[in-house]
């Protein structure tokens, strides 16, 4: 079991810019069926299908950013290190208010 969920996670697992570039190239060139084939609703059938296939791989391919990033901010982030000080003092800087002014009728 425990091999054949490596052999799982390693085909599957990690492969997110892969995907995004081979649905990429397979809508582009469907679009340049498109310009030699403009009356063919096949191919523009096909076109809407990869077209909606590139978006889910986009939004995976963040969904998984994301993750990795919130796994590196807990790893590193929750340890009182020069990263997590210098994220605290970055955010301090954001809310700072630095002038106030007021008018005065």
């Amino acid at each position: 079991m425990k091999a054949e969920l490596k052999k799982f996670t390693k085909h599957i697992f990690g492969k997110e810019r892969i995907h995004v570039d081979e649905t990429r190239k397979a809508l582009l060139d469907c679009q340049c069926m498109i310009d030699q084939f403009p009356n063919d609703l096949s191919i523009r059938a096909q076109e809407n299908d990869l077209m909606t296939k590139f978006l889910d791989a986009i939004r995976i391919e963040e969904e998984v950013a994301k993750q990795k990033s919130r796994n590196q901010w807990l790893e590193v982030g929750d340890k009182n290190t020069k990263y997590f000080y210098n994220a605290i003092k970055g955010r301090r800087n954001i809310n700072r208010i630095s002038v106030l002014s007021t008018v005065w009728p």
